[in-house]
C-alpha cells in the first residue's frame, strides 16, 4: 500500500512538471525556502533557549554583567569636570577601600562631594566645611548602567538643598579599580565610604539608594549594624526591589524565557548560588534604623509592588 501511495505521489509530481514547469519549478523552489527558513529557526530556537540559558548558568562573567550592568554611562566621562554636566561647587576625590573583608588590600574609588547649596561658591575645602556644617549628609548610592554623573540631574540639584552629598563608584564602575563586582565588594565600599565620612562630620549621615543601589544601601546598613554595632541615623529606598530573584522573575528581558522547565535551573539558582541575593526584604527587618521607601507605579525596569 505505502509503494503505491509513493509510486502515486511521484507519478503526480512529474506529470506536473510536464503539464506546468513553470509551476512545479515556483512550488520546488518554495519548499526549498520554507525547509531552510525551519532551519534557521530551529537553529535559533536551540541557540537562544537551549545553548545561552547552559551558558549563562556556568558563565559567573556573564551573570555579573547582567546584575551589575557596569556599562560606561556617559560615554568618555570627565569626573574632573562635574561643571560640564552643570554640577557646581562638585569636588572630584578618592575613596580607599578593601579588595573584600579577609582581603585588606586597596582598591580607589571615584567620589564626588555634592556641597549643600550654600557652599556652590565657597572657597573653603570640603574638609574644613563638613568639619563645622551642621547640615547632614547623603551617601547617594546609584543603580545599573550609571556613575556618580547620574542620569538623573534633579536628584542632586533636590538634595543639595538640604544636605552634602557624597556620590561614589563602585569598584568596576566610573573610574574606579577595576576588580570582579560581588555583592558584598561593593556593600564594603558603601561602608568604607561612610566609614570615612564619619571621620570627617559629626551632622547625621544617611545612606540613599536607587534601585540596585537600593539593595546595596540596606546591606550596606545591615552590615554597619552587625559587624561594627553602627546604627545609621535613617535609609532611603527609591525604586528599588525586595530581592534580585524577585526582580528576576518581573524583568521585561526575562520575560521570554520564564517558560522554559530549566529557567531556575539556569538562570535564577545560578545567580543566587553566587552569591548575588541583595534580598532588601530581608536586610529592612534588621537594620533597626527610620527608612523611607519611594516608588512609581508606572516603573517600567522594577514593578512597584
Amino acid at each position: 500500500m505505502w509503494t503505491n501511495f509513493t509510486n502515486d505521489i511521484k507519478y503526480k509530481i512529474n506529470k506536473q512538471k510536464v503539464e506546468n514547469p513553470v509551476l512545479h519549478t515556483v512550488l520546488k523552489w518554495l519548499l526549498i525556502i520554507l525547509i531552510i527558513i525551519l532551519i534557521i529557526l530551529l537553529v535559533l530556537f536551540i541557540l537562544l533557549f537551549i545553548v545561552l540559558p547552559i551558558v549563562f548558568a556556568f558563565c559567573i562573567a556573564l551573570q555579573r554583567l547582567c546584575v551589575f550592568w557596569n556599562i560606561e554611562e556617559p560615554k568618555d566621562p570627565q569626573f574632573e569636570h562635574p561643571e560640564k554636566y552643570g554640577y557646581q561647587g562638585v569636588k572630584n576625590f578618592y575613596i580607599t577601600s578593601t579588595v573584600s573583608s579577609d582581603n585588606t588590600k586597596p582598591i580607589s574609588i571615584g567620589a564626588w562631594w555634592v556641597p549643600q547649596e550654600n557652599y556652590i561658591n565657597s572657597t573653603e575645602t570640603m574638609e574644613k566645611i563638613l568639619a563645622n556644617s551642621s547640615y547632614p549628609v547623603v551617601l547617594y548610592n546609584h543603580g545599573v548602567k550609571a556613575t556618580r554623573i547620574i542620569r538623573f540631574p534633579y536628584v542632586f540639584g533636590t538634595l543639595r538643598k538640604f544636605f552634602h552629598i557624597v556620590a561614589i563608584d563602585y569598584r568596576s564602575y566610573g573610574d574606579s579599580d577595576s576588580i570582579d563586582l560581588t555583592e558584598d565588594g561593593v556593600v564594603i565600599d558603601v561602608v568604607n565610604t561612610y566609614n570615612l565620612m564619619k571621620t570627617k562630620t559629626k551632622a547625621d549621615i544617611f545612606i540613599w539608594g536607587h534601585s540596585l543601589g537600593g539593595g546595596i544601601s540596606t546591606h550596606a546598613a545591615k552590615w554597619l549594624k552587625d559587624e561594627q554595632n553602627e546604627i545609621i541615623p535613617g535609609l532611603v529606598i527609591e525604586s528599588s526591589f525586595s530581592c534580585l530573584r524577585d526582580e528576576i522573575y518581573q524583568f521585561f528581558l526575562t520575560q521570554i524565557f520564564k517558560w522554559l522547565p530549566w529557567f531556575d535551573w539556569c538562570v535564577t539558582n545560578p545567580i543566587y548560588n553566587n552569591g548575588f541575593l541583595f534580598n532588601t526584604m530581608e536586610n529592612t527587618q534588621q537594620v533597626d534604623c527610620p527608612i523611607m521607601m519611594m516608588h512609581s507605579a508606572d516603573d517600567p525596569i522594577i514593578p512597584y509592588f
